[in-house]
């Protein structure tokens, strides 16, 4: 087997996707013309002919030619939130064919795999399908996914969704192959994919929003570190006390920056009527001082955070994502900031915006599929 767990992140579903592109029922798959792609060396297009073949997206001729069998590819991707959880229905390019957004289940655990099953049984039947035309799953989650056991860890907005294998309760719900990553790193994999960060070999993607994290990928490969912890940028200590309590739970970054901590500092201003993140960039729209100050100090703190980031992996490039990152202030104050800096990573929003997170999970389904093909 030729690929590694990291051809599984980025190459494979590339390759994939490339070799599916404008193929029908009983077409040739030239895989020869993906040969130019980076790392796509002669074993790894054989092995993802096998893939192909194992998964029953291909058959292969006696004279070694690939072609398109008539099974559809079908897969769920699914972006499991604290408040909102959206599952979608799509195909091998990652085109949404149908999707549901709806409210987290509030009890957590396994009340949301039961929800997230549902959810998805729901799709499968309205488009007529059986559980065997679905060839995988993935699903981006908050918490730190352990590469090695797929289990969740740190999830402090989903109730109990760190006391049991969510990746093992998942695939007996659904049946079928489940891929489980943090949901910001499936952020990052969509941007690949599909958005900001197309081509790019080394990059970050930081979600900051109601928290704050990083997606890092560098020389092709996304980066989980040993337990999945790697990008949890929110325990930097930058912007308050790492050795206060009230930093322990939540980390110093997000803490100081994260939505509760914008309007925390937006009322230590005197904006007692800012009641959420929304009414602070409105004040600051309208021309109010305190507001704009607020937003500038913490573009300012997420500078030195990511300015930590490019002193040790230096990304080409940082995208910004997330309901505060997306946000133009933001973008803006960054590049004021680092107009002024000497070693200062290059910022671009996100293309994808909230829809991120399920093109990464649409790709690692895919990914996955082939995965269990590769292995077969």
């Amino acid at each position: 087997m030729f690929f590694s767990r990291f051809d599984f992140d980025m190459l494979v579903p590339d390759l994939a996707r490339a070799a599916f592109h404008g193929s029908k029922t009983g077409d040739a798959i030239g895989l020869d013309a993906l040969a130019s792609r980076a790392d796509a060396t002669p074993d790894k297009l054989r092995a993802l002919a096998a893939a192909l073949t194992q998964a029953g997206f291909a058959t292969g001729a006696a004279n070694g030619e690939l072609r398109r069998t008539d099974r559809a590819v079908r897969l769920f991707a699914i972006d499991l939130g604290g408040t909102k959880l959206h599952a979608a229905l799509v195909d091998e390019t990652g085109r949404i064919l149908d999707e549901i957004v709806e409210a987290t289940d509030r009890r957590g655990g396994q009340a949301v795999i039961a929800q997230i099953g549902a959810l998805c049984d729901a799709l499968r039947a309205k488009a007529g399908l059986a559980v065997a035309d679905i060839a995988a799953a993935a699903l981006g989650a908050p918490g730190s996914a352990n590469p090695r056991t797929g289990r969740i860890a740190m999830a402090p907005n989903i109730t109990d969704f760190d006391a049991f294998d969510v990746g093992g309760a998942l695939r007996a719900r659904l049946e079928i192959p489940v891929r489980i990553e943090n949901d910001v790193n499936m952020a990052a994999l969509g941007e690949h994919a599909a958005g900001t960060a197309r081509g790019a070999s080394n990059f970050a993607l930081v979600a900051f929003g109601t928290g704050v994290g990083l997606g890092l990928v560098l020389n092709g490969a996304l980066v989980r570190g040993a337990a999945g912890f790697a990008g949890e940028i929110a325990h930097m200590p930058i912007g308050a006390d790492p050795f206060d309590a009230a930093s322990y739970r939540l980390g110093p970054l997000e803490t100081a920056i994260g939505s509760a901590g914008l309007v925390r500092a937006a009322r230590l201003r005197g904006l007692d009527d800012v009641e959420n993140v929304e009414g602070l960039f409105l004040r600051a729209r309208a021309g109010d001082g305190r507001a704009k100050s607020t937003i500038a100090d913490a573009a300012r703190i997420l500078f030195l955070a990511l300015s930590a980031v490019r002193a040790i992996i230096d990304p080409e490039l940082v995208v910004l994502a997330g309901g505060i990152g997306l946000q133009p202030e933001i973008a803006a104050q960054l590049s004021r900031i680092g107009a002024e800096h000497p070693f200062a990573p290059k910022f671009a929003i996100s293309a994808l915006g909230s829809r991120a997170a399920i093109a990464g999970a649409a790709s690692c389904a895919l990914a996955e599929a082939l995965r269990v093909g590769a292995a077969a």
